[in-house]
């Protein structure tokens, strides 16, 4: 992706490596700073992924970035999301109640702790041009795509590159390298 061509997205950028730096001092009882930085995180995700077909130009609709499974973002993410754009197209929320409602999700956070809660979303996403993200390494391990990690109290994120390979989203280079893990065959 030329950048430079797009001042907004190098400021975009700049603030996701930000985000990185801002985390520090996240205490266990203070849920809400962590799922405000991972918010964050999730919408500079899409502005730095290119879905097949749209040639990472502006393409009609919204962006839906769905949470499947717990929520543990509860109004955080609406706000953060709430009167924005990426590509010029507005960027909205959505909370399927099952599988079968999760059609238009583009970039699918999946909630949850366990193998067996995050397998069936990933299942069924997998054949899907849609960017997954979850909590914890076991995520990527399991066939995500991106995986947040607190290391130092600090939210990192780890990439497999397999994952997103397999569903055609492709994340800028620059996004790669802030990434404290990047597995797959591509990262060999």
């Amino acid at each position: 992706m030329a950048l430079l061509k797009h001042p907004r997205r190098c400021r975009s950028l700049a603030a996701l490596s930000l985000f990185a730096l801002t985390a520090r001092g996240l205490r266990s009882q203070e849920a809400h700073p962590e799922y405000e930085v991972k918010a964050a995180y999730l919408l500079n995700f899409a502005r730095y992924a290119a879905w097949p077909g749209s040639g990472g130009s502006e393409a009609a609709g919204d962006l839906v970035i769905c949470v499947l499974g717990h929520d543990p973002f509860g109004a955080v993410l609406d706000r953060t999301v709430a009167g924005r754009t990426v590509l010029g197209r507005p960027v909205r929320v959505l909370r399927p109640a099952n599988r079968a409602e999760a059609g238009p999700c583009q970039l699918a956070f999946v909630g949850g702790d366990r193998r067996s809660e995050i397998e069936p979303w990933l299942s069924d996403l997998s054949d899907r041009p849609v960017l997954t993200v979850g909590d914890g390494a076991q995520f990527t391990d399991a066939g995500g795509a991106i995986g947040f990690v607190v290391r130092d109290r600090t939210v990192r994120f780890e990439v497999n590159l397999d994952a997103l390979r397999h569903s055609g989203v492709k994340l800028s280079s620059r996004v790669l390298a802030l990434a404290s893990r990047v597995e797959g065959e591509a990262a060999r």
